[in-house]
């Protein structure tokens, strides 16, 4: 499969909107969902990594989920959570 940019251009239909490229091999979204792994796939990621810490926000998934359903998509997954306030130079 090709860069995801490429795939997203050609199958801009799977996820409109959700995963947004900022170079030919690198995508960035709002918050995702194990029902959102398929289609990063389809999108030709290889590789999720979750920035979001656990419990910042009310009912949002769990990283463990999340990595559970790209591990079962045979995708690599990486969590570095970062609060917001916790970002500087």
């Amino acid at each position: 499969m090709g860069p995801p940019l490429a795939a997203a251009e050609k199958k801009e239909d799977v996820v409109t909107g959700q995963f947004v490229p900022l170079a030919d091999d690198y995508l960035v979204s709002p918050q995702i969902g194990p029902e959102d792994i398929a289609a990063a796939k389809a999108l030709g990621v290889t590789l999720i990594i979750n920035n979001r810490p656990d419990g910042e926000e009310f009912g949002q998934p769990k990283g463990a989920e999340i990595e559970a359903a790209a591990k079962a998509a045979s995708l690599a997954y990486v969590a570095i959570p970062v609060r917001g306030m916790a970002i500087g130079p």
